[in-house]
């Protein structure tokens, strides 16, 4: 029973990272999987072609919040590291908003991160559902065994 609750345990605290490049202005942010925001978290940005040397480094604010101005509009990895190991990378999509659009930048960027949110959010029938799985498994290979036997 241990072992069916340990995956549960360990991607309780599974980092995230939301993020959108406009122009120069990259704004995203970083949540643990139980929602809480990673708070003065370590993010560095890196050109798409070197992962090695970041261009720019800064921290998470208190609401994990990410706001930077990047020296081009060319693309970016977006890194994030967290407490006990945690890290997240991210190749941060460019968007485009008309103006003749009536969805600002900042309803586009919370419509993202809800989206991502509901995505990497576990739930209860997930649990559930893994639990059959692992009773079926058994009870497949009971029968099986049981018909070796005879």
């Amino acid at each position: 029973m241990l072992c069916t609750l340990l995956p549960l345990y360990a991607s309780a605290h599974n980092l995230h990272l939301v993020a959108q490049q406009q122009g120069v202005q990259l704004q995203g942010d970083a949540y643990y999987s139980d929602m809480k925001p990673a708070v003065e978290h370590y993010v560095g940005v890196f050109k798409h072609n070197d992962r090695e040397n970041p261009i720019m480094e800064s921290m998470t604010d208190k609401n994990g919040h990410i706001a930077l101005t990047v020296p081009s509009a060319d693309k970016h990895i977006l890194v994030v590291e967290g407490a006990e190991g945690h890290k997240v990378s991210l190749e941060v999509p460019h968007i485009t908003i008309a103006d003749n659009n009536s969805v600002s930048q900042s309803e586009f960027q919370q419509l993202r991160k809800d989206i991502a949110q509901l995505q990497d959010k576990m739930y209860w029938r997930d649990i559930l559902g893994g639990i059959g799985y692992i009773f079926g498994i058994f009870g497949a290979v009971v029968l099986w065994r049981q018909r070796n036997k005879n």
